[in-house]
């Protein structure tokens, strides 16, 4: 998924505000907040690169978006240093499924920044057991498997 921002015609300049805006919508998607957004104030060309420096949680990551034509339009990679639960508690349930296991989670937090190796419980409804989620050095990757 790719985010866009289209900026006036003619505008030949990357506003570091506007994609800032971009990054804050992603993340407000997942009920997160970054305490430091740094983007450039540049021109550039069609097709040219850039990197956003953010932190959330004291987690320092990039964001790198590219300028989509020569009118200002701007993408930008999903963020995947940040992952919604919710999204991540559907995929182990789907998967547990797969294996004939029906779970139901509820995990304590609403996002987790992605730190590699970082683990995280979530609890079984209606049993002794949880999910414990091992975060991979790949940021959006997860691990997971029962525990006791």
């Amino acid at each position: 998924m790719l985010l866009v921002l289209s900026t006036t015609a003619g505008c030949f300049e990357i506003k570091g505000a506007k994609v800032k805006a971009l990054i804050v919508a992603q993340l407000d998607s997942v009920g997160a907040t970054a305490t430091v957004i740094t983007c450039p104030d540049k021109p550039v060309e069609k097709g040219a690169t850039f990197t956003c420096d953010v932190e959330v949680d004291g987690v320092s990551f990039e964001v790198e978006g590219k300028q989509l034509d020569d009118k200002g339009s701007v993408g930008l990679d999903p963020i995947l240093h940040v992952l919604n639960t919710k999204l991540v508690v559907t995929s182990v349930e789907g998967m547990a499924q797969a294996q004939g296991r029906k779970l139901s989670l509820q995990c304590a937090d609403s996002y987790w920044v992605h730190v590699a190796g970082a683990q995280h419980e979530c609890a079984i409804d209606g049993d002794s057991a949880h999910v414990l989620i091992e975060l991979t050095e790949t940021p959006g990757q997860y691990v997971w498997k029962l525990a006791t």
